[in-house]
């Protein structure tokens, strides 16, 4: 009875850490999503993964704020997409994350995505602090292109506004 029980609690334990992690929605387009984490968690402790659907091509960035030194590796759909830039601890602080992205001092990284469902994750591998805040935004680079059925739609509507136009024009 006692190997069952702990057998149970086990895998109880389990379950409630790999938990049952569900992704979390990245709004596209909608600027800067800050996450954060703590000394010995790898992986953010808010929230992570993201998850979003792209109807055209994106950008995913990521960017290093506050104290600058740290570091990450970004996943997406557990292919590893890249690193940001290596960087030094140094004490440069910002609480921008436009201005962190476009500075040296601070790690970052750019990265071209294609049309589809995308899960991103996104590891911590240098942390000189032992906790840490950081950014992450995706947007659209392409508008998708509409399918020929829209197109004759609305071809056909702007050919009727043309002919509705033409026979008042004619009737002075």
């Amino acid at each position: 009875m006692r190997k069952m029980l702990i057998f149970l609690s086990c895998l109880a334990l389990i379950m409630v850490y790999t938990g049952v992690v569900s992704a979390v929605p990245l709004p596209v387009g909608g600027g800067w999503t800050q996450f954060d984490w703590i000394s010995g968690e790898p992986t953010p402790t808010t929230p992570s993964p993201w998850n979003f659907t792209l109807p055209g091509l994106g950008e995913l960035d990521v960017t290093d704020c506050f104290l600058a030194g740290d570091v990450f590796e970004v996943l997406d759909g557990g292919t590893l997409l890249g690193n940001t830039s290596w960087v030094s601890q140094s004490t440069d602080w910002t609480n921008d994350p436009d201005f962190a992205f476009s500075h040296p001092a601070w790690a970052h990284g750019s990265w071209a995505l294609g049309p589809g469902n995308h899960e991103i994750i996104i590891n911590t591998i240098q942390n000189p602090y032992n906790y840490g805040s950081a950014y992450v935004r995706v947007f659209e680079t392409s508008a998708p292109v509409p399918e020929p059925t829209t197109m004759l739609l609305l071809g056909s509507g702007l050919l009727g506004l043309a002919g509705y136009g033409r026979k008042k024009f004619f009737k002075k």
